[in-house]
Order: structure tokens, then sequence, then C-alpha cells
């Protein structure tokens, strides 16, 4: 994927927009309809007057209450709709569930192998309505969590398979959060445990760099667990989802540039 299609916010540091990326059928994405964020608690008067002339008109926060609440999002115009979730069940946080790894490398590559297995699971409730709202227009949109690497980094990706986007560019898309640098603030509140442990006192800093890392084998092990549970991603997207073929289609249609024209001969 092209960084021309980047929006550098000074403030949100891992804002970017997920059109260009290709599709099996010769397509791409469209810019300026589907963006990935970090939190965007941290954008400064500059990044609002960007994100507002943007015409952003839905936000879908996967950030819990209580990351919301201690990193509330300010930036707002008159039309702009967020949408946030409640987990059926509650989610341990990733910084939780680290505690029932051991605390070394090896630990902390299988905490984030079974994180991502669960990832699209845990995202079900989420994604069903984001895939539902995108195709009833809810565009420009916004998908975030805190650091916009795991959660987002998930969600984005099903999506963009959903779109039928190519495994390789997904990756590529994935990877690129590897590229910008994620506030110290935000780093500290994401591998917080409680008030008097963290993941970064617990684990060495080689094992916490792996956790911080989008390496393309967590998001390989996403992709793993929709093919096993349900054969793949139109599997998912059906049963998981309950997302129509034709609310697909219409979905498509928003985010994909249309198809190019053959340019084959026609038959006498």
């Amino acid at each position: 994927m092209s960084t021309d299609t980047f929006v550098l916010l000074r403030g949100v540091p891992n804002f970017r927009d997920a059109g260009g990326c290709p599709t099996s059928d010769g397509r791409r994405v469209r810019a300026g309809r589907l963006y990935r964020a970090n939190a965007l608690s941290g954008a400064t008067p500059e990044d609002a007057r960007v994100l507002s002339a943007l015409g952003i008109a839905r936000v879908f926060d996967l950030r819990s209450s209580s990351e919301r609440a201690a990193d509330p999002t300010l930036w707002a115009h008159s039309t702009l709709v967020t949408r946030v979730f409640a987990p059926r069940n509650r989610e341990r946080r990733l910084a939780e569930r680290a505690l029932d790894y051991s605390p070394d490398v090896a630990g902390a590559r299988a905490l984030m192998i079974d994180a991502y297995t669960a990832l699209p699971r845990a995202l079900a409730p989420a994604l069903e309505l984001i895939f539902h709202e995108i195709a009833e227009g809810a565009l420009p949109c916004i998908v975030h969590c805190a650091i916009g690497k795991d959660r987002t980094g998930v969600a984005i990706a099903l999506i963009l398979a959903a779109l039928g986007a190519k495994r390789e560019a997904i990756r590529a898309d994935y990877e690129l959060t590897n590229r910008f640098f994620i506030s110290p603030v935000n780093m500290a509140r994401a591998m917080a445990t409680g008030p008097t442990i963290s993941v970064q006192e617990r684990f060495p800093p080689e094992a916490t760099s792996l956790m911080l890392a989008a390496d393309p084998a967590y998001l390989d092990a996403a992709f793993a667990a929709v093919a096993e549970e349900h054969g793949g991603i139109r599997g998912y997207v059906r049963d998981m989802l309950r997302v129509t073929d034709a609310t697909l289609t219409r979905m498509k249609e928003r985010l994909l540039e249309p198809l190019p024209l053959s340019t084959e001969p026609k038959e006498p």
C-alpha cells in the first residue's frame, strides 16, 4: 500500500487510510472511506481540523469503557456519530491475560498468538455493526482502539478480507503499524494490569517489544481461527457476523473502486 494514502496526525500517530489496498478481482479499496487509528484522545487542534475536513461520519471505538474513561475523545462535530461496544461477556484485556503466561519471550509470543486466535470471536459484535453501518453508508469512518494494532489490526484485516483484498496486502497494511511511534502514555496504559504491577514490570524488554510489534504471525493466527471455526472469511461473515450476501455486496459498492473495464475485444 502506498504511503501517499496516509493522513498523518501529530497527536494520533497510527492514523491512516486503508484506501489503495488491492483486491483479487483487480479493484482497490477507495481512498478516503475507511480509516484506522490509535486513540483519538491525543488529537491536537490542528488534527481536529484535519479530521473534520475529512467529513468523518462515524467513529467505531473498540476500546473498553475503562480505556475510554481514561482517555476520552474530545474531538467531535455536529454530524459525527460514535459507536462504542460492550462485550457480551467480559473479555480480559491483553495486559490482564499476560499474567497467565511465563514472563519471558516464549510466554510473550504464546500470549500474542492465543490473544489473536480469540480476537475474531471477541470482535464479532462490533464487526457485525460495522459491516451493517458501512453497507448503509456510514462513511467515511474510523475504526480505532488504544494503540491501533491488535483489536484495530484484526478488525481492519477482517474487513479487508471480506472485501476480497489480497492476503499479502492485508499483512502489509498491518505491518505498517511498526513504522509509527506510539506514545509512551498509550503504551503504558495498554500494558497496565492493575495498581501494583504492569506487563512492563513483569516481562523483560525483549518480551514487551515482541508484544508491541505488529508481527504478521499474529494476524495469521487470527485467520487460522477463522478458517478452523468457519471455513474461511465468507463463513465467518455469514455465520458469526450475520451479514448476508446482499449486505456484503452493498458494503463492497461503498468501499471498492468500480471493476476495471475489460480490454478484451468483443466478439462480432
